[in-house]
């Protein structure tokens, strides 16, 4: 009788353990899909600022799927540096800045902006290579 009541305990012990193991592994399974889950949230509303010439001038236009918002403008050329704020940009929106003066003087511009849940993103456009450089 003792040894059919040990077996049996033995064997509801063992089982306990294997769900949870089961239990664990599925833990670490649904914390991978919601680190997935977040990140395909935050590029789904990600705004991305470019600097585009354009015959009627030169704008900073929103190409990214989400609003630019705190954005601001810092200009350098060699020691002198310009910056200013720029109104929030929606998706497709632009902002000409060629009524302010000539940016093909100006030797760098560092565009810093937020998404709409607060992260910090950087458009770095240099105006030789005509490249940018994207990061955030």
């Amino acid at each position: 009788m003792e040894t059919a009541l040990l077996a049996t305990n033995l064997v509801i012990a063992i089982v306990y353990a294997w769900i949870l193991v089961v239990m664990v592994q599925q833990r670490k399974v649904m914390s991978q899909q919601l680190t997935e889950m977040q990140s395909t949230r935050l590029a789904a509303h990600r705004p991305v600022l470019v600097v585009r010439e354009e015959p009627e001038g030169t704008f900073i236009t929103n190409i990214g799927h989400g609003p630019a918002l705190d954005g601001m403008i810092v200009m350098r050329l060699g020691e002198l540096s310009i910056s200013w704020l720029l109104l929030p940009l929606g998706v497709g929106e632009r902002f000409a800045v060629t009524v302010l003066f000539k940016p093909r003087e100006m030797g760098e511009w560092l565009i810093t902006y937020r998404d709409m849940f607060g992260n910090e993103h950087m458009t770095h456009y240099f105006w030789r290579e005509r490249r940018h450089v994207f990061s955030g």
